[in-house]
């Protein structure tokens, strides 16, 4: 099958494509909104007609739009007219509409703590080295999944971090639920501070 190729990127408005397996991306980027929006139908078109060519369907339910910053407006992707989400899934990963990884990780969040829950129910059943392996196992899969888009902390303001804290502390649950250990508070200066 050949490969698909974006049509060429103009001064006003850069494009992109990037597939992974059954999942497509395509982007616009500029600084008109409306040239933006007809750049992209016409990539639409492109990955489409690519699609149709290819004996490939494209899901028109799995498809999604969003615009940064956020905008009303609709997109034309082969016969559906998409609307804008709030969110956007790329292989798995949701971001919102300003580019934040933070409905992901408020998903692993919830996550961790069901895996600690998980754990503290097993741990009457079954050995702890077996428990140590399944355990770590589904939380490396699970948590590990997306660490590169994770983004580093560079500011003490940043909200991103304050959910990075939140999700640490649902792994130190897990971990303290798979070996049977209580919570012990201890403070920890925070290293962007003392680094300013």
């Amino acid at each position: 099958m050949p490969a698909l190729s974006a049509p060429n990127s103009n001064d006003d408005v850069k494009i992109g494509v990037s597939t992974y397996a059954d999942n497509t991306l395509c982007w616009a980027a500029g600084r008109s909104p409306d040239r933006v929006g007809a750049v992209f139908e016409e990539l639409s078109a492109t990955v489409t007609s690519y699609a149709s060519k290819n004996f490939l369907a494209l899901n028109e339910s799995k498809t999604q739009v969003v615009w940064f910053p956020s905008r009303d407006s609709s997109i034309k992707v082969g016969s559906s007219v998409i609307v804008p989400s709030d969110v956007v899934e790329v292989l798995g990963v949701t971001f919102d509409k300003l580019l934040s990884p933070a409905p992901h990780l408020n998903s692993l969040i919830s996550s961790a703590k069901a895996m600690a829950a998980m754990a503290r129910r097993l741990r009457l059943h079954l050995p702890l080295n077996f428990l140590k392996s399944v355990m770590g196992s589904i939380m490396r899969r699970k948590i590990g999944y997306a660490c590169a888009v994770l983004p580093p902390r560079l500011k003490s303001s940043d909200p991103t971090p304050t959910l990075m804290a939140q999700l640490q502390v649902g792994i130190n649950n897990m971990a303290r639920a798979i070996l049977g250990s209580k919570c012990e508070k201890i403070c920890v200066e925070d290293p962007v501070e003392e680094s300013v």
